[in-house]
Formats: structure tokens, sequence, C-alpha cells
């Protein structure tokens, strides 16, 4: 979701405006603790270094398990956004314009007790973790649901196992290893490249077989 402010007085430094724009993203962060972390993807204001600008721009990527949550939380952003911007004076109502939205996408448990099946007696106990609800942003979900057929999505590791066995020892995991929206996500070719076409086939091979017994 986007919220664009706009003030007759712009965000200029020293008039106070700067602050209140500060203390807005403080605020969304408070929001993220209560009303179920929405995660500020980006914020700005003006096109030029020689002008005032007229009006500032806030992205916001909400992430929630459920429907209810969600509106509960971007109903808490457009509230803080609104009284943020009249107590600077704003002389317009800000505008809100939803960008992209994904259902939640909620695995099917007997797909998923066949993959993790199949994929444990190729791959090993020790390659298959589950991670529990992630809050990643897929649509897969929507496909599977639109074709009333059952879903199964997992998450293919790349890190080199040598450099995530060092953080893990040093408990830097979160810090030392860049997630995919990292700009220092790098994958390594291999074993990932091999070990993602051989879970696919696996997987692929064990449904083939579960929907051939069925019939």
């Amino acid at each position: 979701m986007a919220a664009l402010l706009r003030t007759a007085r712009g965000f200029r430094a020293g008039d106070g405006e700067s602050a209140r724009w500060s203390a807005l993203q403080v605020k969304q962060g408070r929001a993220r603790v209560r009303e179920l972390r929405p995660v500020t993807g980006g914020a700005g204001s003006g096109r030029s270094a020689a002008a005032d600008p007229a009006e500032a721009e806030l992205t916001v990527n909400v992430r929630s398990y459920t429907p209810a949550v969600r509106a509960a939380a971007l109903a808490g952003i457009e509230r803080i956004v609104r009284a943020d911007a009249a107590a600077s004076g704003a002389t317009r109502e800000p505008e809100f314009a939803p960008l992209d939205s994904f259902p939640v996408l909620v695995n099917d448990r007997a797909a998923v007790d066949r993959a993790r099946a199949a994929l444990v007696a190729r791959l090993g106990e020790r390659s298959v973790v589950d991670p529990g609800p992630v809050t990643g942003s897929e649509d897969v979900g929507a496909f599977g649901a639109a074709a009333g057929v059952p879903t199964c999505y997992w998450l293919l590791g790349g890190t080199d196992p040598a450099e995530y066995a060092r953080a893990e020892a040093a408990g830097r995991v979160a810090r030392d290893i860049p997630s995919n929206h990292s700009p220092h996500y790098a994958p390594v070719i291999e074993p990932t490249l091999d070990t993602g076409v051989t879970a696919l086939v696996t997987v692929a091979a064990g449904l083939a077989k579960h929907l051939t017994a069925a019939q």
C-alpha cells in the first residue's frame, strides 16, 4: 500500500516537517508490534535537491496470516497516517493506493506429508526441515485455489553449507546469511541446482505414483 501525503509547506529540514516525517515512520514501527508486522518498503519526498517538495510518499508492505488481521493492520496504518498528516498541517487528505495483494498460501496437509516423506527418503532427514509459518509473499496459492487442486509449496536453501555452518555456530545466521530479498543474496550454483532439480523430480514422481494408485 502506498500513502501519499500533501502539504502546502513541503517537508523542509528545520521547519519541523522532517521531524514529523521521521516520527511517522517510528509510529509505523510501533504499529508493527501492535497491529501486525507491516514492513516499511520505502519513504521519500521531492525530486530535486534545489526545491522544497510538495508531497511525500510512504510505501508499506504488510504480511499477515489471516484476512482479518490484514484488515486491522491496514486500518491502523491509515489511521496513523491520517492523524500525522493532520498534526503536520497538511492542506489535503492523504491518498491511499493498494499496490499488490496476494491471498494467504495454505499448503494441503496430505500433499505436504507425501512430499516430505519422498524428500526425506531421497535427500535425508537433515536436508528437510519445517520452518513453520513464514510471511513470504507468493501467488502460487491462487493457482491451486482457482484450479481446485491441493497446493504443496516448499523453500529451497541456496547458501554455501560451510558458510551457513560458521554463521550458525557463531549465532549470527540472521546477520551473516543474506535472505533472498537482500542485494547480497547469491546462492551457490552447486549443490543448489542439483538439489532443487532432484527435489522437484522426486516430489513429481511421488505424486504420479499416488495418482496412479488412486485410480
